[in-house]
């Protein structure tokens, strides 16, 4: 049965700010995890102007590996946050 959920997504900051960190959640944000960013291609201070890349395997909780495996429909509420190199999230 699935044990875990990849959650990949893309991440902007805009102002030339750098995408520094990436936190996702299955919980709609009670709990948090840190994303793996791609390496995007260096670019000057202060000229970041393209989107970052993250991804993150996430083990599922226990009640909603057992509702998979009765086969039971399950709902993640799946979302992430981002952190520039301003520190703006």
């Amino acid at each position: 049965g699935s044990t875990d959920i990849e959650v990949k997504g893309v991440a902007w900051s805009g102002g030339g700010r750098k995408i520094e960190r990436v936190d996702v959640s299955i919980d709609g944000g009670k709990t948090w995890t840190a994303a793996e960013l791609y390496k995007p291609i260096e670019q000057r201070r202060n000229r970041h102007w393209a989107w970052t890349q993250f991804s993150k395997t996430i083990p599922l909780p226990e009640d909603v590996r057992k509702k998979i495996h009765e086969g039971e429909h399950v709902e993640l509420d799946i979302t992430s946050k981002a952190m520039n190199s301003k520190f703006d999230v």
